[in-house]
């Protein structure tokens, strides 16, 4: 049994030392941590070095000539562990930290054959165990999945007494992954850049296996806040994310990877919905943005695109420079 750590990286070097160390003090070891450094522009490599990290025969630090996204990295991360011959790869970003016997706890049910995925339970980033968002889910049935809840996040009455619990849906933030699901099943879809890929893909790895959750093991998960985004105001739909105008671009990939999804029927959620919701969006912004023509455009722009499976990862980038000079 060989296993394999996967850490992808951009732009906080801090973080990604915490869980570096975090991975070198398991009670068990790992025998290969694969830092996938995504372009970043924070002396990220510069640190690894000075710290003496890529000194340690155990780390390999993939440096990309470019920023291939969330999605983009632990694919590429996925692919080189697959290929270098591990039997399982434990899949995390740079803000998670496994406590020490983590591995330890989840390593007797990777010998399990009907496993696709094994992974810890969330905590925060003080260690207490973490239900919220759906990092760790079960799937709802079309009757009541909806835009905004696809799936019910596991309860701690859910995983009370539990040895292990079986899920369908897990972030990227540190399930072990199998190298026999991958090889039935492929890899994550490194075009949806980020947003929506990981569920997407457990998805696609229960036709190889059972998910399950160790409600034992813990990784937190420090998420790191993005400052300055958006604020919530009162609309008459209620309470809602207002996004500022020039960080909007950041919204683009996950509205065009749901609509992905729900297009070619991978989640519950019905076409009706995305529809509905997208008028409700364009009425709202008619209501209470600035820039309500560019944002009208962007919003029917990240539908389309995900409607008809266009991914070009520049686009809202490029359409968020072009359209600043003209507002």
């Amino acid at each position: 049994m060989n296993v394999a750590a996967v850490v992808v990286s951009f732009n906080r070097k801090a973080l990604l030392v915490e869980c570096l160390d975090a991975l070198l003090g398991q009670t068990q070891k790992l025998d290969r941590i694969i830092i996938i450094e995504n372009n970043s522009t924070d002396g990220t490599v510069q640190l690894l070095k000075e710290g003496g990290y890529l000194d340690n025969p155990l780390i390999e630090c993939v440096v990309l000539g470019t920023n291939i996204g969330g999605a983009g990295g632990f694919s590429e991360g996925l692919r080189r562990a697959v290929e270098q011959g591990y039997d399982w790869v434990w899949l995390m970003d740079d803000d998670a930290e496994p406590d020490a016997d983590a591995y330890r706890r989840c390593l007797p049910y990777l010998n399990a054959d009907d496993c696709a995925l094994v992974a810890p339970l969330l905590g925060d980033a003080a260690g207490a165990a973490d239900y919220g968002g759906m990092h760790r889910g079960v799937l709802l049935p079309p009757s009541e999945a909806t835009i905004a809840s696809m799936g019910r996040p596991i309860s701690a009455e859910d995983t009370e007494g539990r040895a292990t619990l079986d899920i369908d849906l897990c972030s990227f933030v540190g399930p072990f992954i199998s190298a026999k699901a991958v090889a039935e099943v492929g890899l994550p879809r490194h075009e949806f850049f980020i947003h929506y890929d990981d569920i997407e893909y457990t998805l696609r790895l229960r036709k190889s296996g059972r998910l399950i959750l160790i409600p034992r093991a813990i990784i937190k998960h420090k998420q790191a806040q993005v400052v300055g985004r958006s604020e919530v105001r009162a609309t008459i739909f209620g309470p809602k994310e207002r996004i500022r105008y020039d960080k909007l671009w950041s919204s683009y990939y996950g509205y065009r990877n749901l609509a992905w999804l729900i297009a070619r029927k991978v989640v519950p959620t019905r076409m009706s919905q995305l529809l509905g919701w997208h008028a409700r969006l364009v009425a709202s912004v008619l209501l209470y943005d600035d820039h309500k023509i560019s944002r009208i455009r962007f919003w029917n722009s990240s539908l389309f695109d995900g409607l008809a499976g266009r991914f070009d990862n520049e686009k809202p980038r490029q359409w968020l420079a072009n359209s600043l000079p003209n507002t």
